[in-house]
């Protein structure tokens, strides 16, 4: 007796898959210079220590103000990628865009996603130069709102950080395509979710003023 157990088994084989990870992107140069920095301030203060251990405290503030910084600009922001769309986590705030708004990815100087609720770049993901190079043609820029498929608008530098970002986006953006996941799918707002870094400013204000009152008692 015949069923059509394999047949269906056959479908679901050939169907595309959707990746459910949520991937974060951040450069390499980010999180060596924060590193670097953070090295050089441990030591800055091991050594005030041995040569003036009385007054060693002094230099906490500004030291701790130089690594907070760095790290507020070079090692916290990113691009995480997730099911539900991309996140530019840049030093002041990060912005949410989901799939079924996003329109374009541009690399030109950074990451830039123009989407249905505005165009926003990201802090973590830049481009080295101007305009990518001709080796890095077949690394494309589309479109998603052309009858029939995607639009090729350009090339994705891989050797910078913003081309390193975009493939995953595009990766990711082309898999739930594929999936017929964005098709007809309906915004449920009309501004990308916005979540401003409010403790970054407070600690950095915080570490600024006691740095102004330490500099005062010198």
């Amino acid at each position: 007796m015949l069923t059509a157990t394999p047949e269906i088994e056959t479908a679901n084989a050939s169907a595309p898959t959707v990746s459910m990870e949520v991937e974060e992107f951040r450069p390499r140069y980010g999180r060596g210079l924060a590193t670097a920095v953070l090295v050089v301030a441990a030591l800055a203060f091991l050594i005030s220590m041995i040569m003036a251990p009385g007054s060693s405290w002094r230099y906490l503030p500004i030291l701790a103000l130089v690594v907070t910084v760095t790290w507020a600009f070079f090692w916290f922001p990113a691009v995480v990628v997730s099911p539900a769309g991309v996140e530019l986590r840049n030093v002041t705030r990060t912005i949410v865009i989901p799939w079924p708004a996003l329109q374009s990815i541009d690399t030109r100087w950074a990451l830039t996603l123009h989407s249905a609720v505005g165009s926003h770049s990201s802090w973590a993901a830049t481009s080295s130069h101007g305009h990518a190079s001709f080796a890095d043609a077949a690394n494309a820029r589309y479109r998603a709102d052309t009858p029939g498929g995607m639009q090729r608008l350009g090339s994705v530098g891989r050797n910078s950080s913003a081309g390193g970002a975009a493939a995953i986006v595009q990766r990711r953006w082309d898999e739930l395509k594929r999936a017929g996941l964005l098709n007809n799918s309906q915004l449920e707002r009309t501004r990308p979710e916005i979540r401003w870094h409010w403790r970054i400013f407070a600690l950095i204000a915080a570490l600024a003023v006691a740095t102004a009152l330490t500099f005062t008692l010198i």
